[in-house]
C-alpha cells in the first residue's frame, strides 16, 4: 500500500530440467511512489480550463449531484470537495480537487 513505504520482499525462481529441480530465493526491495500532485477534473458534459481553473457550460439550474456525476477525476486518489457548492450550482461556487500529496486546486463555476 501507498502508506507502508518502500517493501521488502522475497521472488522464488524454481528451474527443472529433467529430474532436477534447484530453487532460488531473491530479495528485492520494492520502493515506494512519490505521492501524486495531479489536481485535475475532466468532463464530458462541462468545459473544464484546468489552466485558468474554471469549469463553464453549466447549464442554469444544474442539480449538485447532476454536476458532480458529470465531472471525472484525474486520478482514482483524488478527492472532490464539494461543499464550496450549492444546490443548484451557481457561477461563483468553487470546487476543490485535492491531489494524493494534499495539494489543492480550486475550480471556479
Amino acid at each position: 500500500m501507498f502508506a507502508d513505504g518502500d517493501s521488502t520482499v522475497t521472488l522464488t525462481a524454481t528451474l527443472t530440467k529433467g529430474a532436477i529441480t534447484q530453487t532460488k530465493a531473491f530479495t528485492l526491495i520494492v520502493l515506494k511512489l512519490p505521492a501524486s500532485t495531479v489536481v485535475t477534473v475532466t468532463s464530458g458534459i462541462y468545459t473544464v480550463n484546468d489552466g485558468d481553473s474554471t469549469i463553464i457550460g453549466i447549464p442554469y439550474g444544474t442539480a449538485l449531484s447532476t454536476f458532480v456525476s458529470g465531472l471525472s477525476k484525474g486520478e482514482s486518489h483524488q478527492t472532490l470537495n464539494s461543499s464550496g457548492l450549492t444546490d443548484p450550482v451557481v457561477t461563483g461556487n468553487t470546487l476543490v480537487v485535492t491531489a494524493q500529496d494534499v495539494s489543492a486546486s480550486k475550480h471556479i463555476l
